[in-house]
């Protein structure tokens, strides 16, 4: 096993956990944290934003104001990294409070009221997350290292690289995402709106459905193989009832006679 040796020496004097890295850090969680919020919502999906939150602390920290270390910059790249993966946990979890249904009457009603519910549940997931990596670090990143976090190596080597003087990846980032900002402001209805987002083709319609739910709700495979019940055979058949073709005739409301079996044979 190869021993580890980390980038920046233990003995090291540098400043880490200083009050601008923080700062910075919280700004980006809270940003990055809001647009992967957005995101899920919109398309049941989130992005991960460690690289590019390593790409803008390198940018940010060689500002002549704000000029810091590496290992500010990894703090700050941290903090963003896991604020936006708390809250991509919060948007697929949260929702379902509101969806479930406990004695027939819904759990949550609305979010406001159970803000601080929220907040704690947020607030567990997170410290659980910290505590487990603390007991995973090392068995996973620093006694296995062929066994690496690929996201957060790769993250580790953008940052490691901007104190070489690569300074093209910032512009690159940065062109990204006036170039999105450029989209959404000619595609919003409250911007200019060149083109929308969405396009209705009206010439690609697909026929109804020929096969409909019965008026009992009653699963497809059962009245396919055994015809509708006893109780709805008795009833004079209605358009709003049985089976219905694609133009919305109804059917008869048996497929097979009475007293007959569907079986082969």
């Amino acid at each position: 096993m190869r021993p580890f040796k980390p980038y920046i020496p233990a003995e090291s004097r540098e400043p880490e956990f200083t009050l601008k890295a923080s700062l910075a850090g919280i700004v980006m969680a809270a940003l990055f944290g809001a647009a992967n919020a957005y995101l899920g919502m919109k398309a049941g999906q989130t992005v991960a934003a460690t690289i590019p939150a390593a790409v803008i602390a390198i940018a940010l920290f060689r500002l002549p104001f704000f000029r810091g270390g590496v290992l500010e910059q990894n703090l700050a790249r941290t903090a963003a990294s896991v604020g936006e993966a708390l809250v991509a946990g919060a948007i697929f979890t949260i929702p379902a409070f509101m969806m479930v249904h406990v004695g027939g009457d819904r759990l949550w009603t609305d979010l406001r009221s159970h803000f601080w519910v929220g907040t704690l549940i947020l607030l567990t997931g997170g410290l659980l997350g910290v505590f487990f990596i603390i007991l995973l670090r090392r068995p996973l990143c620093v006694d296995l290292p062929d066994l690496p976090f690929p996201e957060s190596t790769a993250s580790a080597e953008v940052v490691k690289a901007g104190q070489g003087g690569a300074a093209d990846a910032p512009k690159y980032v940065f062109g990204a995402m006036g170039l999105g900002a450029l989209l959404q402001l000619l595609k919003d209805e409250k911007g200019l709106q060149v083109f929308k987002e969405e396009v209705v083709l009206p010439f690609f319609h697909f026929p109804r459905s020929a096969i409909n739910y019965t008026s009992e709700n009653q699963p497809l495979a059962t009245v396919a193989y055994g015809g509708v019940s006893l109780t709805q055979r008795r009833q004079p058949p209605r358009p709003s009832s049985g089976l219905a073709t694609s133009s919305g005739r109804a059917l008869p409301p048996s497929i097979f006679p009475a007293g007959s079996s569907p079986g082969c044979c």
